[in-house]
């Protein structure tokens, strides 16, 4: 009990010094530690008001964590690690971080970033099934993002989420450009006179259109007259798609591999003027019931 008294002495003295001296706070709490004195930079570290700025507070808990480590209370790092990956699912510890601490942060991202990942997809969907579209896309990015540093033995069970959410992202993207106002009519062309009639205009014509197996889901079973939709897809000068967008959703997992596919398909260009040009197709597709 004296020890720890003597400890808090220490703490708020050092605190007022460095405020008397204009020193940062968080500058000493980062001496205490060079000093190997673990329990009062942790109590320096409890009395600093919690920062608004996320690099501020992840650079807190580092030490927080360094120092727990230290003491030997692994089960408290363990639970600021998780705190610190939480706040920045992105974060890396630095090369001066001692290789327990590395390791402990290893375990932990394991573990958490799933939870991480899941989270941010449920947020993201809610958002798409609100129309909060450019929130949605937002939220999913993120949840792909984590995905990403996913430990590639982990992956794997998240692979359905990814499909998912690279799906809803599509479809979110589609929705914002369909909500977009559309652009001002092109001014009228002036007539000039020709020896020969123009050639009449072409639309594109399908010279590979495959489409993805459709595989029904389980949860299919419900819906006895299967699902529709519409898929658009721009085509330039030379018949190769450059761009794809669901107009009318059939099913999310399935709209996601018919995006895919599309950027493959080729096709005839369209002609305008009797020369290859750029025109826009839109494609059905009707998937039947199991």
């Amino acid at each position: 009990m004296t020890s720890r008294l003597m400890t808090i002495a220490l703490v708020w003295a050092a605190l007022g010094s460095a405020a008397a001296a204009g020193q940062s706070p968080i500058d000493t709490v980062h001496e205490f530690y060079a000093d190997a004195n673990y329990e009062a930079a942790l109590g320096a570290l409890d009395r600093l008001d919690p920062p608004a700025a996320v690099p501020v507070a992840i650079e807190m808990d580092q030490i927080r964590v360094l120092c727990l480590t230290a003491l030997g209370r692994a089960s408290e790092a363990d639970a600021v690690i998780e705190r610190i990956i939480t706040a920045d699912p992105a974060f890396e510890p630095g090369d001066d971080i001692p290789p327990r601490v590395r390791a402990a942060f290893d375990v932990a991202q394991r573990r958490v970033l799933p939870r991480i990942a899941r989270e941010l997809y449920a947020e993201g969907k809610a958002a798409y099934d609100g129309h909060a579209y450019a929130d949605a896309v937002r939220t999913l990015e993120r949840s792909l993002a984590v995905i990403g540093r996913v430990a590639e033995e982990d992956e794997a069970s998240l692979t359905d989420l990814r499909v998912l959410g690279e799906g809803f992202v599509e479809l979110s993207r589609a929705a914002i450009a369909r909500d977009e106002p559309p652009p001002p009519p092109a001014a009228p062309l002036v007539a000039t006179p020709a020896s020969a009639p123009p050639e009449a205009p072409r639309e594109a014509i399908p010279i590979r259109q495959d489409m993805p197996p459709w595989k029904p889901p389980a949860a299919a079973d419900r819906f006895t007259s299967g699902f529709s939709g519409v898929i658009e897809v721009d085509i330039d000068e030379t018949g190769a798609v450059t761009a794809a967008r669901i107009v009318d959703p059939s099913y999310p997992a399935y709209d996601a591999l018919l995006l895919e596919a599309a950027r493959a398909w080729r096709y005839e260009p369209a002609r305008r003027n009797g020369q290859p040009a750029k025109s826009t197709r839109r494609v059905g597709v009707v998937l039947a019931p199991r």
